[in-house]
């Protein structure tokens, strides 16, 4: 007659050295949610820069506006400089080469405001494209000019507050963390592989199947050391190495964006206070240019001046009110380079303390 040994097996094994306590799957969590913040991190400069390009193309579309105002108030001197020859040609007192340069003068700053309304059609276009609007819906830009700065933070203090929040270099310091778990977990590949194994059998036999199954009752335990030992494990030592090459990089390029964070900060804290003199500075010669110009017409109406130095005047005139076109523009464009150097494009003030008052 048959017996019948049915049998139940139960083994446990545990490593003791690799992954110990489950040490390297830990790791692979912990790389995994560091990558996800340097991610993370890089996503929110991503997203500071966007929010850059599109107070860039907003100011650029301000500023051309405001200077297309000017052009248009030169025309109007030009025709009134133009009104003015003509009276005294009527009278004799100017000659036709007067009245053809008046037309010409007006003809020209005519032009000018046709070229920089395709310049507005342009830099309209840019901004659509940032906020994305369609044609047909309405652009309105704000009245004011941007504030004048008076002075910024202490520059080692906005340094720091920009190592704090700037994501680019909070994503580099991410990736250092990241780069050492892998460089632990990579010198832990290393090891030889010692598990713990232990088995627990129950059997019994018996002339009835169904007894046999029903009443397992000799147990046989055992336990003990599964040692191997890689004779050569270049593949590990060479991923080992790779690791820590690769976190030596991290921390090379974390420093490296230190620096040029620190230089950037500190350079356009100069920038601003000189592109600011360059403004203040451009509106007072544009004032002066201004009445000198109206003052010549007057000079003209009485026949102590020529047309050609009445249009020379002018032209001095268009020629400071375009340079503080571009004066106004890289100074705006210097505070946008801090806020974004500081990584805070989405607050309201980045390492500025702004004047109420508003230059024009």
């Amino acid at each position: 007659f048959g017996r019948y040994e049915p049998i139940l097996g139960i083994s446990l094994q545990q490593p003791l050295m690799k992954n110990a306590f489950g040490m390297n799957d830990r790791g692979a969590v912990n790389e995994a949610k560091r990558a996800y913040a340097a991610a993370d991190q890089a996503v929110r400069r991503e997203v500071d820069k966007l929010v850059y390009e599109a107070l860039q193309d907003y100011w650029a579309l301000f500023f051309i506006r405001e200077h297309m105002k000017s052009i248009e108030r030169a025309i109007s001197f030009a025709r009134e400089f133009l009104g003015t020859t003509l009276e005294e040609r009527k009278l004799g007192t100017a000659e036709e080469t007067d009245v053809l340069a008046a037309r010409a003068n007006l003809l020209g700053r005519q032009n000018e405001l046709s070229a920089y309304r395709e310049l507005e059609e342009v830099a309209e276009e840019a901004l659509r494209n940032d906020l994305e609007l369609d044609p047909h819906e309405e652009l309105s830009l704000g009245r004011d000019y941007p504030p004048r700065i008076k002075k910024t933070e202490p520059v080692e203090e906005m340094i720091s507050r920009a190592m704090s929040s700037r994501g680019d270099y909070l994503a580099a310091l991410e990736e250092i963390e990241r780069q050492r778990i892998r460089v632990k977990m990579a010198k832990n590949s290393r090891w030889p592989q010692l598990d713990l194994v232990s088995t627990l059998d129950l059997n019994e036999i018996d002339r009835s199947y169904g007894d046999a199954l029903s009443d397992m009752d000799s147990p046989n335990f055992t336990a003990g050391l599964s040692l191997s030992v890689p004779i050569e494990n270049r593949a590990a030592r060479a991923g080992a190495r790779r690791a820590e090459a690769e976190r030596a990089r991290a921390v090379y390029e974390a420093k490296d964006l230190e620096k040029r964070i620190a230089n950037e900060i500190a350079r356009l804290a100069v920038a601003i206070g000189e592109r600011l003199t360059i403004v203040e500075q451009t509106q007072k010669a544009l004032a002066m240019h201004l009445e000198k110009q109206r003052l010549e017409l007057g000079k003209y109406r009485l026949g102590r001046s020529s047309s050609d130095t009445v249009k020379r005047y002018q032209d001095d005139t268009v020629d400071t009110q375009r340079n503080l076109f571009e004066a106004w523009l890289a100074y705006k464009k210097a505070m946008l380079d801090l806020r974004l150097a500081l990584g805070d494009m989405v607050a309201e003030r980045g390492g500025i303390v702004e004047s109420t008052e508003v230059g024009r």
